[in-house]
C-alpha cells in the first residue's frame, strides 16, 4: 500500500521523477539544482558557468513539475565566480549554499511563508547530459593560454566523479592527461603553436596562440 506524505525533496539525485512519485506529496514536490535557474538547467551546471567565463553564479530550490528544472522557484543564493575556480570549488559553493538556503526554506514552509516565483523562461538555458565541451577536452594549442586554463579548470572535479570530459593533451603522438596546470605570458606571443619551451622532471611548459601554459604534473 503506497503511503503518501506532505513534503517530498530531491537533492543531489541525477534521476527525472516520474509524475506518479511528484504527484504524491500532498503540499509540495522541491528540487535542490545547482544552478541560478532558469539559466543553467539540465547537467554540470558548474562545469558550463566555468566554460561561458561567467562571473556569478548560484543554487536553486524549486517546484518539481513536469518541465525539467522549470518549476516555480522557491530560494536562490547567489555568489561570485573567482578568477580561479575550478569545477570542484565552485561545487562546494553550491553545496554551502544549498545547506544555509535549506534551513531558510524548511523554516519558511513551517511558518507557512513560503514564496513562489515563476521562472522567466525567455532567460532559459538547457544542457543536457551528453554535451560536452569543445574538442571533448582536448586541449587546442590555438586558443589563448588563457582560455585553455578557463577548460582545464571546468574539467577538474577534485575527488569527485567527473562523467562530463577530462583535460587530455598529445605530445609526439602520446596521450596525456593534466593533473595541475596554468596559464603564463598570457598577453604575450612565446612561440610557435603547440612548441615545447621548456621540459625538465618537473614541469613542460608549451606554447599557446598566445601565452603558454605550464603543466605541472601528468
Amino acid at each position: 500500500m503506497q503511503t503518501n506524505f506532505d513534503y517530498l525533496f530531491s537533492i543531489a539525485n541525477p534521476a527525472i521523477l516520474p509524475s506518479a512519485i511528484i504527484n504524491r506529496p500532498f503540499q509540495l514536490a522541491v528540487n535542490y539544482h545547482d544552478a541560478p535557474l532558469p539559466k543553467y538547467a539540465g547537467s554540470y551546471a558548474t562545469s558550463w558557468a566555468i566554460l561561458n567565463n561567467e562571473s556569478q553564479h548560484g543554487i536553486s530550490w524549486h517546484i518539481i513539475d513536469d518541465r525539467v528544472d522549470a518549476g516555480d522557484l522557491l530560494k536562490q543564493k547567489l555568489f561570485p565566480i573567482t578568477p580561479n575556480e575550478t569545477t570542484y570549488s565552485l561545487n562546494i559553493k553550491c553545496f554551502e549554499a544549498a545547506v544555509s538556503s535549506f534551513q531558510e526554506l524548511l523554516y519558511e514552509i513551517q511558518a507557512g511563508r513560503v514564496k513562489r516565483k515563476a521562472q522567466d523562461i525567455s532567460y532559459r538555458t538547457f544542457y543536457y547530459k551528453h554535451q560536452k565541451p569543445l574538442y571533448g577536452g582536448f586541449i587546442n594549442w590555438n586558443l589563448p593560454s588563457e582560455e585553455i586554463n578557463q577548460v582545464c579548470r571546468a574539467l577538474t572535479f577534485g575527488s569527485y566523479t567527473n562523467g562530463f570530459a577530462t583535460t587530455k593533451l598529445l605530445i609526439a603522438d602520446k596521450l596525456y592527461i593534466p593533473v595541475e596546470m596554468h596559464s603564463e605570458d598570457n598577453n604575450q606571443k612565446v612561440g610557435r603553436v603547440g612548441e615545447i619551451l621548456f621540459l625538465n622532471s618537473q614541469y613542460i611548459k608549451i606554447a599557446a596562440n598566445v601565452g603558454s601554459l605550464v603543466i605541472s604534473s601528468t
